[in-house]
């Protein structure tokens, strides 16, 4: 049995993915104001026994271009946690946007609906 879906796009979609892809996405409306938060880290990124693999894939994302330093503070600054990888020794960062309802990261993000047919 073969299960396809057709795409059918919506008014400026289109464009919207194809700027996205090559630009990359802007989630957050630039006229939003935003409201300043400051999340503590989790333990899980502090106890001793993550601490340096938390360290390591934070290095590792800068040097992919995945995360960036900077030296001024952020306006919204999400929580850090990490969770073991399945049958792995490595770590997966978790970078909390969800926290402080109507302060959230996720509260600034633009949605787009659309569906598949």
């Amino acid at each position: 049995m073969t299960t396809s879906l057709q795409f059918t796009p919506k008014p400026n979609l289109e464009a919207f993915l194809a700027d996205g892809v090559v630009n990359g996405f802007k989630l957050v409306d630039i006229s939003a104001k935003l409201t300043a938060v400051d999340m503590s880290i989790y333990k899980s990124t502090t106890d001793p026994s993550t601490k340096a693999k938390v360290e390591q894939v934070i290095r590792e994302e800068i040097m992919q271009g995945n995360a960036l330093t900077t030296a001024i503070k952020l306006t919204v600054v999400g929580a850090l946690g990490s969770i073991p990888k399945p049958n792995s020794t490595k770590i997966r960062l978790i970078l909390h946007c969800s926290r402080l309802h109507g302060q959230a990261g996720n509260d600034y993000i633009i949605t787009r609906s659309f569906k598949f047919q």
